[in-house]
C-alpha cells in the first residue's frame, strides 16, 4: 500500500514540477531572427533549458514579441507559428518539429554503352521495399527525408548497378548501366595435323608382320599377338573381344586393317 501512495506522490510532484515550469512569469521578450537564438537568448532570460535537434531549429526564422505572458503562451505560439510540439521532463523542455524536411531524388537511367534512355528498369531504394520503374523516357523520382539513400537499378541485358546517392537536398542524378557483352561462337581448330591424327594417339599399334607366335600354313594371328603385350587377357573360354587393364570387353575397341 505504501508503495503505491509513494508512487502516486512522485507522479503528482512530477506534474506539479512541470506546471511549474510552464507557468514561469515573461515581462516581455523581444526576438527576430533564427529561432535557435531566440531561444538561447530566453533561456538566459528567465532560466529555463530548451533541448531540441539543431537540424530541426536552425532554418527557421522566428518573429517573437511577448508582454506579461507566461512560458505556455510562448510554446503554443511556437505550436501554431512554427509547428512545434513540446514536452516537459524534469525541468527541460524537450522542442519537436511537426514538419519533416522531405528532398526529391530525381534520376534517369540511361544506357552506359550509347547514352540512350532504359525505359522499365527496375529500382529498388534501401529505405522500402517497395518495387518502382522507370518511365519510357527513363526517369523515376523518389521523395525522402533521409540524408542518403541506396539505389539498385535492375535491367536485362544490362549490369546491374548499386550505388549511395546524397540527399540532403534536392537531387538529379544519372544512372548508367553497362551493357552485358554477349561472344560470339569460336572456332577452335589444332594448330597442326587434323582431328584424325589427335585421336589416334590414343590407340596403341600392333604390326601383324612383328610375330611373336610363328604361323604355320596361313595368316598371322593379330589378337594372339595382342594377347601377349602387357595389361591384355582373354575374356574367357569362347567369348570374343579382350579385357585390358581391367575393363570390360565392351569398352574395348579393335580396328583390324
Amino acid at each position: 500500500m505504501s508503495y503505491f501512495i509513494l508512487l502516486i506522490i512522485l507522479c503528482l510532484g512530477s506534474k506539479v514540477r512541470a506546471q511549474g515550469v510552464l507557468d514561469t512569469k515573461i515581462k516581455s521578450f523581444d526576438c527576430s531572427g533564427n529561432l535557435v537564438g531566440c531561444l538561447s537568448s530566453l533561456e538566459e532570460k528567465i532560466n529555463v533549458r530548451f533541448a531540441y535537434k539543431q537540424e530541426d531549429l536552425e532554418s527557421i526564422i522566428a518573429d517573437i514579441h511577448l508582454r506579461d505572458m507566461v512560458l505556455r503562451d510562448l510554446l503554443g505560439l511556437l505550436k501554431t507559428d512554427y509547428h512545434l510540439e513540446y514536452e516537459v521532463v524534469e525541468g527541460h523542455i524537450f522542442l519537436r518539429s511537426t514538419l519533416v524536411s522531405r528532398r526529391s531524388l530525381i534520376g534517369v537511367v540511361r544506357n552506359e554503352a550509347n547514352g540512350e534512355v532504359i525505359p522499365q528498369a527496375r529500382i529498388i531504394i534501401s529505405e522500402s521495399d517497395q518495387l518502382i520503374f522507370s518511365d519510357d523516357n527513363g526517369l523515376f523520382r523518389w521523395s525522402t527525408s533521409a540524408d542518403s539513400l541506396g539505389v539498385l537499378i535492375i535491367k536485362d541485358g544490362f549490369q546491374f548497378l548499386q550505388v549511395v546517392v546524397r540527399t540532403s537536398s534536392d537531387v538529379f542524378a544519372e544512372f548508367k548501366l553497362p551493357p552485358i557483352s554477349r561472344m560470339t561462337a569460336i572456332d577452335v581448330r589444332p594448330k597442326q595435323g587434323n582431328a584424325m591424327d589427335i585421336s589416334s594417339k590414343s590407340f596403341d599399334e600392333v604390326d601383324p608382320n612383328a610375330m611373336r607366335i610363328a604361323s604355320f600354313g596361313g595368316e598371322v594371328d593379330a589378337l594372339n599377338n595382342l594377347r601377349l603385350s602387357g595389361g591384355l587377357q582373354n575374356v574367357g573360354l569362347g567369348d570374343p573381344g579382350l579385357i585390358v587393364r581391367g575393363g570390360g570387353p565392351d569398352q574395348n575397341f579393335i580396328l583390324i586393317d
